[in-house]
């Protein structure tokens, strides 16, 4: 009897009577257990024994604390506790047991479209607060997926899941950790982690499900080219295997190589594929889904229970991750089938190739898009056949195709209109940078304006401090004024719709976004939202003050980042839109309300203070706003403020001019004009290319003689 099977049979702590061995994987092995208190089936998860070293020890414990934080969850495991026994040197995670298949076993078995991106929107569902806090999970994979008869999807296996705020380290830098065929190009070490990496290889599990293949791999082909494909982003959509240019893009947009023009996290795509359900027609709402899925899915799930002989198989593929046994690198790569089994315990290697994950080829020849990518339109699904079964793809995809013109027309209409609006980003990730955006217009003369463009992205990696690759430091700022929604107010897109929680009615009110064009007054009591983009990477801090008709500001205070918001995390990626409030966030907007003045010559308005810094400053985050030491506020502003151009918006005057102009008493038909239907007000700052640099935008209040604000959430 193997090591596997000897606890088979056994009772652990007086309670749980392990019934059946189900699959393991790099640290553990999970078993069948019948909690003989609660009457009911448990999964049980033991570290192996032979890999106890302290590294591993921690990452197991670490995923049960992972488990714990996000437990009443409906797409993740439920963890009902975790043992460690010092004296038997046994640890184990007890959770829920899922009845259901793998991702894996539904995608081999021809899954169609609409079931496809319903079980992708759950797992979004499932990353969601992970993301919000910081954790990825670093293994996202097909066989991580279960699905049960009833339409539930879970995301499995948290083993490797990783904290980006910190704690100790238990991967050596040089390592690899996870599913080679899944990983992204930065966890190849292309660059740094985040919650995009995760979004790559769902991208990947999507794209095997619509096109029926890898997007990196050709069975037969060796290990190298899977690595080389990854990392330089090659991969083909064949014709017509997508029949949607919208779902295209997302899919594009899903395994950009570049991750700071990927999908930023699970919200945001999941927020996309709700508007693309929506405009397609398709269900979203979670038990809309969950029937859905129950009734496209149940059948295939079924006949897989009934084909196991009652021996299910939840985790049948937890051994598809790189590991190793503490001592050595996990760097050990695959040189067959991009999901085959490592073992590295021992420095032996044995393999293990599940037959179901191998590409059936087709009969008929698959029809690829040129290199640019333009051409997956224009030859008719009937010659396309679907690879991983070999059957035409066009049965699967008629309910689609039925649909007619009308949808087609709408993805169109979004691609070419909405999206270029930017009313709709996440839809036009693939061709976010491909174009460049306005700026407030240039120095041109009296009465006259010069058109002023951001430089073009670079494709081969995102803008760096240190690589010089803008002249001028910018930051985007947009400011946002929220109004309650009226029920029977159809026509606000849902884009714009936000649902957040009102303290004085002490219940979720739903608001509508208007940008906030130059001219606008601000009155006490309205609550405003912030969008910013900068264009180098770095670590945001805002600072707000109160400025009075003396010239002088009060004390500032540091409102971004908070814990209550993200955990603190602020870093910006270059070229992204970071929202302040975060949308994750309960209070979802800042309020201005009245305070008591005490300058003698009144409050006028409210300065903003952004500052980017390429490391993290050595100050407190809380939970709340709080005051910062003046003396070291305007150490910061003497330091950071670099000679350039600075902007002030004032209500009432609908212009946007350059402080060193006013200052200098330049002519005010000189001052600079923003158009409201501009996407968002770009502010330029001269800095040096490694520096960092800091804006002051200045928001006047034009009525006197009333009560004004101080920005607080």
């Amino acid at each position: 009897m193997g090591m596997k099977e000897s606890w088979v049979g056994k009772t652990l702590w007086g309670r749980f009577e392990i019934r059946a061995f189900l699959g393991e994987g790099g640290m553990g092995r999970v078993y069948r257990a019948w909690d003989g208190k609660l009457q009911r089936d448990v999964a049980v998860k033991m570290l192996k024994t032979e890999v106890q070293a302290q590294p591993l020890l921690e990452r197991f414990r670490r995923e049960a604390k992972t488990l714990a934080r996000y437990t009443a969850d409906p797409n993740l495991l439920t963890l009902f506790d975790f043992h460690e026994d010092r004296e038997s040197n046994l640890l184990a995670i007890l959770m829920e047991f899922v009845e259901g298949v793998s991702l894996r076993d539904l995608l081999s078995s021809g899954l169609a479209p609409e079931p496809l991106l319903q079980i992708v929107r759950q797992i979004c569902h499932a990353l969601e607060r992970p993301h919000a806090d910081g954790v990825i999970h670093r293994d996202i994979k097909p066989e991580n997926v279960m699905v049960t008869k009833e339409g539930r999807v879970v995301l499995m296996d948290f083993g490797l899941a990783k904290c980006l705020s910190g704690g100790e380290r238990i991967t050596r830098p040089d390592h690899l950790v996870g599913t080679l065929a899944y990983m992204s190009p930065e966890q190849l070490g292309a660059g740094e982690l985040s919650p995009a990496s995760d979004v790559f290889a769902l991208g990947v599990c999507l794209y095997e499900g619509l096109v029926g293949k890898h997007p990196f791999y050709a069975p037969g082909a060796p290990r190298d080219t899977l690595i080389a494909g990854i990392v330089n982003g090659r991969y083909e959509i064949p014709e017509g295997t997508i029949p949607d240019p919208a779902l295209v893009a997302i899919v594009r947009g899903m395994l950009e190589r570049d991750p700071h023009k990927r999908f930023p996290d699970a919200r945001a795509l999941g927020e996309t594929l709700d508007r693309f359900f929506e405009r397609a027609g398709l269900l979203r709402e979670r038990s809309a889904i969950e029937s859905a899925l129950s009734a496209s899915v149940g059948p295939l799930v079924r006949h897989r229970l009934s084909g196991r002989n009652g021996d299910l198989v939840p985790f049948d593929a937890l051994a598809e991750t790189l590991h190793s046994n503490g001592d050595e690198p996990e760097n050990h790569l695959s040189s067959s089938l991009p999901t085959e089994t490592l073992d590295t315990h021992g420095g032996a290697r044995k393999r293990k190739i599940l037959s179901r994950l191998r590409m059936i080829p087709s009969e008929k020849k698959v029809i690829s898009s040129g290199e640019d990518g333009r051409s997956w339109n224009s030859r008719p699904t009937s010659d396309i056949v679907h690879p991983s079964v070999g059957k035409p793809v066009v049965g699967k995809l008629l309910p689609w195709i039925l649909s007619g013109g009308a949808l087609l027309l709408v993805a169109l209409l979004l691609l070419y209109s909405g999206l270029r609006k930017g009313e709709d980003p996440g839809l036009a990730v693939a061709k976010r940078f491909s174009e460049a955006r306005p700026l407030p217009a240039g120095k041109a003369g009296p009465g006259k304006a010069t058109p002023v463009h951001l430089p073009r992205y670079r494709r081969e990696g995102p803008a760096k401090l240190s690589a010089k690759t803008s002249e001028e430091a910018m930051l985007g700022i947009t400011i946002w004024r929220l109004r309650r929604v009226a029920e029977s107010d159809l026509s606000v897109a849902p884009e714009l719709r936000l649902l957040s929680y009102d303290p004085d009615l002490g219940k979720e009110i739903e608001w509508v976004l208007e940008r906030v064009p130059l001219g606008s007054r601000f009155s006490p009591g309205e609550r405003i939202r912030l969008s910013v983009e900068s264009n180098q990477p770095g670590y945001l801090y805002v600072v707000n003050q109160e400025i009075y008709a003396d010239g002088s500001a009060g004390d500032p205070w540091l409102i971004f980042p908070l814990k209550r918001f993200r955990n603190g995390f602020n870093f910006v990626e270059a070229g992204r839109v970071i929202e302040i409030p975060p949308r994750e966030a309960r209070l979802k907007f800042f309020t201005l309300s009245p305070t008591s003045i005490s300058a003698p010559s009144g409050q006028i308005g409210e300065r903003l203070s952004f500052l980017v810094s390429p490391t993290p400053l050595e100050i407190e985050v809380r939970d709340r706003p709080y005051p910062l030491d003046r003396a070291t506020f305007e150490r910061w502003k003497a330091l950071w403020q670099q000679p350039g151009e600075h902007y002030e918006m004032e209500g009432g005057s609908g212009k946007l001019w350059s402080m060193a102009e006013k200052e200098a008493g330049a002519d005010p038909e000189r001052r600079l004009t923003l158009e409201d239907s501009t996407p968002q007000s770009i502010f330029r700052v001269a800095a040096g290319a490694q520096s960092p640099f800091l804006l002051d935008l200045t928001i006047r209040y034009a009525e006197e003689g009333t009560k004004h604000a101080m920005l607080e959430p």
